[in-house]
């Protein structure tokens, strides 16, 4: 964040996240699906004493993650948006839900590709922070260009993914990923499978939210031709 207040606060509830999503994990694996989806997909936390604001974040990230495999599979339609930011190219992936939009950026830096995905409440929301994750990737990027790390020598997983994505094989198929898209939405609302408060100790400093969609999850880790990391 621009503020430091802001980014404790946002360092904080992502410490609280994961703490939350370790214990709970561990004791009520079932409850809250982490046997089907075993991550923090949907998952999120904030430091006030409604959990509105924390459900509104977890279920932004349970339909960003639902929109990325849907991508994959050819299931949503793609749009291409106008940016002036040379080298970038902007997408919104189009969904049923109307509350929530979904951005995916790629941008070609010098030798390598580097994307994002994000959610928010309009296109600005989103598209910022996409910019955000983008900016991200691109320095994980860069130190293992400098590294001369090869996705063939990366064991499976996100680090061979991304690195693949960041060659012109990746690119390609990305690009195969956005041509194959629909032309209008044909898929209805996906099954709300979780929707729950993770309360603990945590409680008192910060509400702990799961949101998660059937689908939005992906069992082969090996596959990194499937975009999403």
């Amino acid at each position: 964040s621009k503020y430091k207040n802001v980014a404790i606060y946002k360092a904080i509830s992502e410490a609280l996240e994961r703490l939350a999503f370790y214990e709970t994990g561990e004791k009520e694996e079932k409850n809250f699906c982490f046997d089907l989806n075993p991550t923090t997909t949907g998952l999120a936390a904030f430091p006030h004493f409604n959990s509105n604001q924390a459900r509104l974040n977890a279920k932004a990230e349970a339909i960003e993650r639902w929109a990325i495999h849907e991508f994959n599979r050819s299931r949503l339609p793609v749009n291409a948006k106008y940016t002036t930011i040379k080298k970038l190219n902007y997408y919104e992936i189009l969904t049923p839900f109307k509350e929530i939009v979904v951005t995916l950026l790629s941008f070609h830096h010098e030798n390598f590709y580097a994307y994002s995905f994000a959610a928010g409440i309009n296109s600005q929301h989103s598209f910022d922070r996409a910019l955000i994750e983008l900016d991200r990737n691109i320095r994980v990027l860069k130190k293992s260009k400098e590294e001369n790390r090869k996705y063939n020598d990366a064991s499976p997983g996100v680090d061979k993914t991304i690195l693949y994505f960041s060659t012109e094989e990746g690119y390609s198929t990305f690009q195969n990923y956005i041509e194959r898209s629909p032309s209008r939405i044909t898929n209805t609302f996906p099954i709300v499978i979780c929707d729950k408060e993770l309360k603990g100790y945590w409680t008192q400093y910060a509400k702990v939210w799961r949101y998660l969609l059937e689908d939005s999850y992906f069992n082969c880790t090996t596959d990194h031709t499937f975009f999403m990391f």
